[in-house]
């Protein structure tokens, strides 16, 4: 397990000074290994599968597939092949969110003034 942003089993990751809580991994895990991953009430948590199957708190996960996680508990990781994912758990904002590609505001408004200043050349600034 490589430790991104937050920090686990008394390692922190390299990603610091970030606005939310968040735990971000990149998971190596042979076939026939387990991992269990604990999801804190308040947060979602997610497994993206980059390489391999596996099950993910019963579902069964191949590339490209995601698994949502929004309830507190215990996610149990199995290894069916050879398996590599990402693990990242964040809590909750609460907050509106409207989403358009690959923009992402908390209004309607702010998406429109997002993708007009990105036609413009002024969405990034400086």
């Amino acid at each position: 397990v490589r430790v991104i942003a937050g920090t686990y089993e008394k390692v922190t990751g390299p990603v610091k000074e970030l606005v939310i809580d968040v735990e971000y991994l990149d998971v190596h895990l042979k076939r026939g290994q387990d991992l269990a991953h604990k999801a804190r009430k308040g947060y979602t948590s997610f497994c993206y599968v980059l390489s391999g199957e596996g099950g993910f708190g019963g579902e069964k996960l191949a590339p490209g597939q995601l698994g949502l996680f929004l309830e507190a508990g215990t996610i149990a990781v199995q290894s069916i092949t050879d398996l590599h994912y990402i693990f990242v758990s964040g809590k909750r904002l609460n907050e509106p969110v409207a989403w358009g590609g690959p923009i992402v505001m908390n209004t309607r408004q702010e998406l429109d003034l997002a993708f007009r200043e990105l036609d413009e050349g002024t969405f990034i600034k400086k």
